[in-house]
């Protein structure tokens, strides 16, 4: 009797151990060596850094940003800053063949500010020409906007 309990103790046990080395191994997987894999094959343009643009509403509605992005394979993240009002948005997105897209996200828990963005690397890499659609808060309403970022480095 002892040694059947025996048996299933160690069974129940291994299979544990088991589940959680590959628990682990997957986590490992998909969040440590895919994107190193990846950074290792990229090949494309490197986005990241300091942006700066604007973002035009209307001729007369124009608000100036500044965007830090940095990147992992084709995922870009990073910081957009207004310049007038000192609002920080989080952004997040992918850059694939010459074309960024972002989403971004007021870090204020309390601001309903959201968007996003679609942009086209042109100029040799120094420029950052695109559009964006998102809630305007002024209006109540979702609108577009005309949005030129410049690489500062």
């Amino acid at each position: 009797m002892q040694e059947i309990l025996l048996n299933l103790f160690l069974g129940i046990v291994s299979g544990l151990v088991g589940s959680g080395m590959t628990l682990f191994i997957r986590s490992n997987w998909e969040k440590i060596i895919i994107p190193w894999f990846e950074e290792r094959i990229y090949k494309g343009v490197h986005i990241e850094g300091r942006w700066q643009g604007e973002v035009k509403y209307s001729d007369t509605d124009i608000s100036l940003f500044v965007f830090d992005l940095k990147r992992n394979s084709h995922r870009v993240f990073g910081d957009m800053i207004s310049k007038e009002s000192g609002k920080t948005y989080k952004v997040d997105g992918e850059f694939r063949n010459m074309i960024l897209t972002l989403t971004y996200t007021a870090t204020l828990p309390t601001a309903s500010d959201r968007g996003c963005f679609t942009f086209l690397l042109v100029r040799n890499g120094k420029e950052l020409d695109g559009h964006g659609a998102f809630y305007y808060s002024p209006e109540h309403r979702i609108t577009t906007a005309i949005v030129k970022l410049v690489r500062v480095y």
